[in-house]
């Protein structure tokens, strides 16, 4: 169950890239979705890889998460541009 529950916001992006992008009116819209499901797929994998670390230390969640968020910004970097 738990590698299934896994690969859910990589799915998610598949349909939402595949099947939405007609769907919104503007691309400012499917942009923004895109990249909070894109979010949602690169903290569980950053987590997952460094999981005895995160027990004991608090910074290694917030390196964590300002990591993801800057994949997440390179990759709209990239799209936008």
């Amino acid at each position: 169950m738990k590698k299934i529950i896994k690969y859910i916001p990589l799915a998610l992006l598949v349909i939402h890239l595949i099947f939405f992008k007609n769907y919104y009116q503007d691309e400012f819209t499917y942009q923004m979705l895109s990249l909070a499901i894109i979010f949602l797929i690169t903290l569980p994998i950053l987590i997952h890889s460094f999981k005895k670390d995160i027990k004991s230390n608090i910074k290694t969640k917030l390196i964590l998460l300002s990591v993801s968020l800057l994949i997440t910004l390179a990759i709209s970097f990239f799209r936008l541009t």
